[in-house]
């Protein structure tokens, strides 16, 4: 009830797949795909000026707060790319790794966030795809 025949259809091709949507309330709200066992996770973040630019962006996009949030280069946002998730693919950014440095430093982790520990990563090898 209340969802589009769009949404109900991702809903139930999530379900067949073995993942589900959740959101996660923080400082910003995030949505997330994530397998039913917990192995793998999918943050799905708005993005201001990723349509068009933004008066307040110029030529960046940001990251899940217009004011806050990292600013990264629309070069590494766009063109998408599907990367591999599970036994799908999934949009995301043309430049992978470097969204995601700026995504750390951004939020003040460790540089080093491959060989260190943080939230629910597990210790072992982390690369991006």
């Amino acid at each position: 009830r209340g969802l589009t025949a769009q949404a109900a259809l991702a809903l139930d091709f999530l379900e067949k797949e073995q993942h589900v949507l959740k959101s996660v309330a923080s400082k910003a709200l995030v949505f997330a795909v994530e397998h039913s066992e917990g192995s793998q996770r999918i943050d799905l973040w708005l993005c201001w000026g990723l349509q068009e630019p933004h008066p307040h962006l110029g030529d960046d996009v940001a990251l899940m707060s217009l004011y806050f949030g990292p600013r990264v280069p629309r070069a590494s946002v766009l063109p998408r790319h599907l990367l591999p998730f599970g036994r799908s693919a999934l949009w995301g950014p043309n430049e992978a790794e470097e969204v995601l440095w700026l995504y750390v430093e951004h939020s003040g982790w460790n540089r080093d966030w491959r060989g260190s520990c943080r939230g629910r990563k597990i210790n072992g090898e982390v690369r991006v795809l």
